[in-house]
């Protein structure tokens, strides 16, 4: 079916570029494109065929270009999904520090930092955790006997921050 769609996307891409795609080059490409998603196949050959073709050009881009192309599709795709997800930036009122999210203060790395007082404080209660230079006291989950130890984990609001998406953006490099 796959190969099919392909083979379909490859003729389309011939004809719009004025010639007829043969059969012994249409299972070549098939073959080599095989392991590509057609989708995204499909969607390069519409965006080549808009291309102009240069004069003695071959009917067809390379193998190598249509996967180029189907990579920078791939990318917008997944740059377009993660900016679907992020919700609006916090509005700011005043000089005070707003915060998108109050758990991790709008952490670039989305890392939050806490600080478990090991298996005594599950033991006694686990509400006995303190606040520790400035971590969040909190259970590290070990049901084993361990002592008082820090631990990361991502924040909830990672995927979704449009604040650390902003400097994410602004801060690597594309």
């Amino acid at each position: 079916m796959s190969a099919e769609r392909i083979v379909s996307a490859l003729s389309a891409l011939a004809m719009a570029r004025g010639g007829t795609l043969d059969e012994a080059q249409g299972l070549v490409y098939a073959r080599l494109l095989q392991e590509s998603d057609p989708g995204l196949v499909e969607r390069a050959c519409m965006a080549l065929a808009k291309e102009p073709r240069e004069e003695f050009e071959t009917l067809l881009p390379s193998v190598g270009a249509i996967l180029t192309r189907a990579g920078v599709i791939r990318t917008s795709d997944t740059k377009a999904l993660a900016a679907s997800k992020l919700l609006p930036l916090p509005k700011v009122e005043n000089d005070e520090p707003r915060y998108f999210c109050a758990d991790c203060l709008d952490e670039p790395s989305g890392w939050r930092i806490h600080q478990c007082a090991g298996w005594h404080a599950l033991i006694v209660d686990e509400r006995t955790t303190k606040r520790l230079e400035g971590l969040d006291g909190r259970h590290c989950g070990k049901r084993t006997q361990h002592g008082p130890h820090s631990f990361a984990e991502k924040c909830h609001c990672y995927q979704h921050n449009p604040v650390v998406a902003q400097w994410n953006q602004k801060h690597t490099k594309h």
